[in-house]
C-alpha cells in the first residue's frame, strides 16, 4: 500500500527560546556560521535563535516563558505585548512567510532525558523518521505528549509536522561538549533522512516496525506545606532514573525529617523530567508516562 507522498521543503531548527540553555543555542549559533553543514539538495533550511535578549542576559525568559506564549488565540491577542509574547508573534509569522513544513525546537534539561523527542502530532511521516532514528541511534527516546489546539502554547504547536528535542542532563547555562556533539550528530541524520526521503517517489508502507513510546499522562508537584513551601525531595531512588519503572508502593519523595512518601497507584509509571530544575515554578516535580509500544504500518 502507498501513502500519500510527503515532501520537506522548508526545515525550521530552532533554539534559545529558554535564555539559559545554552547548548542548543551555542550549536544553532554554530550551525548558522557554517551554513555548508545544514546544506541539502532537496530542501532549504532556516535556523534561528528565538529569544536573543533572555540568551544574552543568560535568564529563562524575560517577562514569560517563551514555550508557553504559542496559544493560536494568544498569538491572535492585541492585547499581548510583553517581550515573548511579542517574540512569539514573530516567529510565528516567520513560520508562515517561509512556508516551513519541519520545525524542531531544541531544548535542554537538567534531567537524565538523552535525546529525547517530544511530539504532539502522530502522523505517519513523523513516526517513521522516528524508527529511522531510534534504530541508528540508542541514545534517542521518544515521548508522546497529546494536547488538544486549546491547550496547545508549544512552539511545535503552530507548525503540523514539529517536535521538540530535549538533551539532557544538562544545568542551565552549561555548554556541554558532549550533548554538543550528539545533538549535533542528531541533527545530520535528520537531514540526511528528509534528504533521502524527498527523492524517494513514493513513500512506501513498513511492516513490522514498532517504536517504543512513553506517552506523557500528567505531571505531580513536590510535597508542599501550607505556605506552598516544599517540604520533601525526590527520592534517591528515582534521581535521574527518567524512564525507569516506578512500581505501587515505591517510594517517590524523602520529607526532609527523613519520612518516605509513598506512590499509592496502582499501576507501574514511568517518570521524565525527574526534578527539572525550572519546573519548579511550575509546580512539576517530575511528569508521569507510560511506556508502550507503537506498531509502524
Amino acid at each position: 500500500m502507498i501513502e500519500q507522498k510527503t515532501t520537506i521543503k522548508n526545515l525550521a531548527l530552532i533554539a534559545g527560546v529558554h535564555g539559559n540553555e545554552l547548548t542548543p543555542a551555542y550549536l544553532v549559533k554554530y550551525l548558522q556560521n557554517s551554513a555548508n553543514l545544514l546544506a541539502r539538495s532537496s530542501f532549504q533550511s532556516h535556523s534561528l535563535i528565538a529569544n536573543p535578549l533572555a540568551l544574552k542576559q543568560r535568564v529563562r525568559y524575560v517577562d514569560t516563558d517563551l514555550n508557553r506564549c504559542f496559544n493560536r488565540a494568544d498569538l491572535a491577542n492585541p492585547n499581548y505585548r510583553q517581550h515573548e509574547q511579542l517574540i512569539a508573534k514573530y516567529i510565528y509569522q516567520q513560520i508562515q512567510e517561509k512556508s516551513i513544513d519541519l520545525l524542531i525546537d531544541i531544548h535542554s534539561t537538567t534531567s537524565n532525558m538523552m535525546l529525547a523527542i517530544i511530539y504532539s502530532n502522530p502522523h505517519p511521516w513523523l513516526l517513521k523518521l522516528f524508527t529511522y532514528l531510534t534504530k541508528i541511534n540508542p541514545e534517542v527516546r521518544l515521548i508522546y505528549h497529546p494536547v488538544s489546539e486549546e491547550e496547545n502554547h508549544f512552539l511545535k504547536g503552530i507548525c503540523p509536522l514539529a517536535f521538540t528535542l530535549e538533551i539532557g542532563p544538562i544545568n542551565h547555562g552549561v555548554i556541554c561538549p558532549y550533548l554538543f556533539r550528539q545533538t549535533e550528530t542528531l541533527i545530520y541524520q535528520i537531514l540526511d533522512y528528509i534528504e533521502q526521503e524527498n527523492y524517494l517517489a513514493a513513500h512506501l508502507d513498513t511492516f513490522g516496525e514498532s517504536l517504543t513510546v512513553y506517552q506523557r499522562l500528567g505531571s505531580i508537584d513536590y510535597p508542599r506545606d501550607e505556605q506552598g513551601e516544599i517540604k520533601a525531595m525526590l527520592h534517591p531512588q528515582i534521581l535521574q532514573r527518567d524512564y525507569q519503572a516506578i512500581q505501587p508502593n515505591q517510594p517517590i519523595f524523602l520529607g526532609f525529617d527523613g519520612q518516605e512518601i509513598i506512590y499509592r497507584g496502582e499501576s507501574t509509571l514511568y517518570p521524565i523530567f525527574v526534578g527539572e530544575s525550572s519546573y519548579k515554578e511550575k509546580g512539576i516535580a517530575l511528569c508521569w508516562t507510560a511506556k508502550k509500544q507503537i506498531d509502524i504500518n
